[in-house]
């Protein structure tokens, strides 16, 4: 019903002037060829022209001119984007100044960027056109129009995907809160760690993670000698393979370096004597898991991780070495975030 309104005969059909580059990517290409059959599919006209010829301004029609000797009710230009590609949907009301202009992107990583970016364009540009036309409609037609308008804002929605924070990889900056599993190969059991990290997008697959853990549980060791709590807590810079996602679930693999603390409180049976002391070791890890978006910014990730330290840490009671830690370590992490 509401598109009757707009493209009821060839006279009133809408017109679109599609602005060409010089030397389109194939990828960009096939988006502009794609958005030509959607905007004709439902009856508006289309023209092509080369990005340095100009398209008028809208103004009065004349009847039997083509859309460049009349003036189009749109123009869809492209957007130079390295990441990304970009068209804007300039639509200005008749005897209007001024343009209202929309940017519709898609992520060049995308499997399907072309076909994406050719519906949402198309969807923007309808959704804007029904909004003029029903907004010149007398409100004293019938009570059929109120209606129709209501169901023209709900097109719109089309656009929200490309400005809303954490969609298709356009989030920059990421904040997680949760928890780390460690636990040795070699006697040191399970400890439960409070974790943070930080993360940076350096590219639509590729992050920087800064992560932190400790001030957690401490296992304990025991034998007829006496006995020993294990506090450790790490710090790591380091990378990750992190393909974006806007809905669903996508796998990552990281690679980081830092510092081990291990700090060993020591009790021992007479005649024994206890001892304290903390090791400071490099730590290499090597992690891999998956990250579920729960919508918007939100998601979840669960990782399995090995960490190799050097050097590592031993336990000794009476000279005999009851445990290590660090050759190597298996940890378990789980943690929400949120992307800006």
């Amino acid at each position: 019903m509401v598109s009757s309104l707009l493209w009821a005969s060839p006279a009133s059909a809408a017109s679109v002037v599609v602005s060409r580059p010089a030397n389109p990517s194939p990828e960009l290409t096939e988006a502009l060829i794609r958005l030509q059959g959607e905007l004709r599919a439902v009856g508006i006209e289309v023209t092509t022209v080369d990005a340095r010829r100009e398209a008028p301004s809208r103004g009065e029609r004349g009847a039997g001119q083509s859309v460049l000797e009349r003036s189009p009710d749109a123009r869809i230009e492209v957007v130079s984007d390295t990441e990304t590609l970009a068209l804007a949907v300039r639509v200005s009301e008749a005897g209007a100044s001024t343009e209202e202009v929309t940017r519709v992107a898609v992520q060049k990583s995308r499997k399907d960027a072309a076909k994406t970016l050719a519906i949402r364009a198309s969807e923007v540009l309808r959704s804007r056109l029904v909004e003029l036309e029903l907004a010149a409609v007398p409100k004293a037609v019938d009570s059929s129009v109120p209606a129709a308008a209501s169901a023209s804002v709900d097109v719109g929605v089309a656009r929200a995907p490309e400005t809303e924070p954490g969609r298709d990889g356009n989030e920059r900056f990421g904040l997680a809160l949760g928890a780390a599993l460690l636990t040795s190969l070699d006697g040191v059991g399970p400890a439960l760690l409070p974790l943070v990290r930080a993360e940076g997008r350096l590219h639509a697959w590729l992050v920087t993670q800064v992560t932190l853990a400790g001030l957690g549980s401490r296992p304990t060791l025991e034998n007829d000698r006496g006995s020993a709590s294990v506090a450790q807590s790490y710090g790591l810079l380091g990378l990750c393979y992190c393909p974006p996602s806007s809905a669903g679930i996508s796998p990552f693999l990281s690679l980081a370096g830092g510092a081990l603390r291990t700090a060993l409180e020591g009790r021992a049976n007479p005649p024994y004597q206890g001892h304290t002391t903390t090791e400071w070791s490099f730590l290499f890890e090597v992690g891999a898991g998956a990250r579920l978006r729960l919508g918007g910014p939100l998601s979840v990730s669960l990782g399995a991780h090995l960490q190799l330290a050097e050097p590592y840490v031993s336990v000794n009671f009476a000279d005999r070495t009851v445990a290590s830690s660090g050759r190597p370590n298996l940890l378990f992490s789980a943690s929400a975030g949120v992307w800006l």
